[in-house]
């Protein structure tokens, strides 16, 4: 059986792989130095190095090597994790665990936004304090990794454009669900390419014992002119933890003590960079 370091590394490995930024404590980890995993791309197979050739590699596979490679693989079911993250809190790490467990998750990829679309009325703490809170954060669990796919992306952040990017870049049996609470799936109606979403990925949302629960399966609509399309909905029961972000910066710039509110190495973290005074 594996040890929980064995797992992260291979989680790690696996993700880097499909050429999905990840960060860890030596920086970001890409495909270029994890090559000679596996089961990278959606062919499963390694990259040619590129740089010594000169030239693009060829795919000489059939289509029938492909899709024969595709059913011999085992179902991965990635649980993709939204947020600000400024800072992530225990009220984060225990959802995204509740959802891992109830949920069989292979992972859980935790992605701090770069510019939220729906929080420009405040000043979003810099990106890279926002990923080293989320991957010291995650460290003490070995399936979760956090991702800076949207950090690096200019712009705006769009949930549609992290759903291309990342189902451009995993395999085809690798499913993707979005992990979210109930305000955030109460305003979906207002995200953009909500049917297109609906068709990327299905939604996990995490219900506390005061929040009103929804059906597995509910009518949104994307814009007046689209149609009405449906999310797929499972519903998680999480324990009730009254801790938010925005109560956090506040204690903070008020001098109260967030300590167990946040993971002690985040805690410290905050401390040593003099965050939210």
């Amino acid at each position: 059986m594996m040890d929980e370091a064995s797992i992260a590394d291979t989680v790690q490995n696996r993700l880097a792989a499909w050429g999905i930024p990840i960060c860890n404590a030596g920086g970001i980890r890409d495909a270029s130095t994890d090559a000679s995993s596996a089961d990278v791309g959606s062919a499963g197979v390694p990259p040619t190095d590129v740089a010594s050739t000169g030239v693009p590699p060829i795919d000489v596979s059939s289509a029938d090597d492909v899709a024969s490679r595709a059913r011999d693989q085992k179902p991965f079911h990635l649980g993709v994790f939204g947020g600000t993250f400024d800072p992530i809190h225990l009220g984060h790490l225990s959802l995204a665990e509740q959802a891992r467990c109830a949920c069989n998750l292979d992972a859980v990829l935790f992605v701090p936004a770069g510019k939220p679309v729906f929080k420009r009325d405040r000043v979003i703490t810099d990106a890279r304090h926002r990923l080293a809170m989320c991957e010291i954060a995650c460290r003490a669990n070995p399936f979760f990794a956090v991702s800076s796919i949207e950090v690096d992306r200019p712009g705006s952040t769009y949930t549609i454009d992290t759903l291309r990017a990342l189902r451009a870049l995993v395999p085809s049996w690798v499913s993707l669900s979005l992990i979210v609470g109930t305000d955030a799936l109460s305003s979906v109606s207002h995200w953009r390419s909500v049917e297109e979403i609906s068709a990327l990925a299905d939604f996990i949302e995490v219900v506390r014992p005061s929040s009103n629960q929804h059906k597995d399966e509910f009518p949104v609509c994307d814009s007046a002119e689209q149609p009405t399309c449906h999310l797929r909905v499972h519903t998680v029961q999480a324990p009730e933890l009254d801790i938010s972000s925005s109560a956090i910066r506040a204690m903070i710039f008020h001098n109260r003590s967030v300590r167990y509110l946040v993971p002690e190495a985040v805690y410290d973290y905050i401390i040593d960079h003099q965050l939210y005074r």
